[in-house]
């Protein structure tokens, strides 16, 4: 499913680290979110391997730049290279890079482990809105990394930039509005 968020709606934007392996249901009250999506790479042991930094506190780099997003509140997410153009930024992270400055990544990099056709999470923005994407493992909705780059291309015309989330073995969304008992698993980026 694809959730297009107004920019002007948006109150706020947080990276959650899911320290107490709570699940999205048990995140979503915590926190009172209108959405939830997965984000950064985890290792099997809790730890991010990709660039991410919350509330101004790194939490992983390496001493590369990778195209991610950035912000302070959340109306100011962009996409950038991070972290060299991200330093003045509370928050960040990079995952697996779809599309930037308006091309898509012919490109796309990825571990043996993220291939496939399976559940996916990612997180745009055209102009006007932030644009949310997720989908189910064994749904019509599963794709590869390029199957999503390829299908979030055709679907949203003047899409600026897109980031593939963590995704596969779980469901990765959740939208208020829908209250539905199957868009609940483990949250995290």
């Amino acid at each position: 499913k694809i959730f297009h968020i107004p920019f002007s709606k948006i109150e706020k934007i947080q990276i959650y680290i899911n320290a107490k392996k709570l699940t999205l249901s048990q995140i979503v009250k915590e926190t009172g979110c209108d959405y939830a999506i997965t984000g950064n790479f985890y290792t099997s042991d809790w730890k991010p391997t990709c660039h991410l930094k919350v509330d101004g506190v790194v939490k992983a780099s390496d001493p590369y730049n990778y195209w991610g997003v950035a912000f302070n509140q959340g109306t100011d997410i962009v996409c950038c290279r991070v972290p060299a153009d991200a330093k003045e930024y509370k928050n960040y992270y990079t995952c697996c890079t779809l599309i930037a400055n308006g091309e898509k990544n012919n490109s796309v990099k990825y571990n043996k482990d993220v291939g496939g056709i399976r559940g996916r999470t990612g997180i745009g923005a055209t102009a006007n809105n932030l644009i949310i994407y997720g989908s189910s493992d064994g749904s019509k909705d599963a794709k590869s990394p390029e199957g999503l780059r390829d299908y979030i291309v055709s679907k949203e015309k003047g899409i600026k930039w897109f980031i593939m989330g963590d995704g596969g073995g779980k469901v990765n969304c959740y939208r208020s509005e829908e209250h539905t008992s199957e868009l609940q698993s483990q949250f995290r980026i």
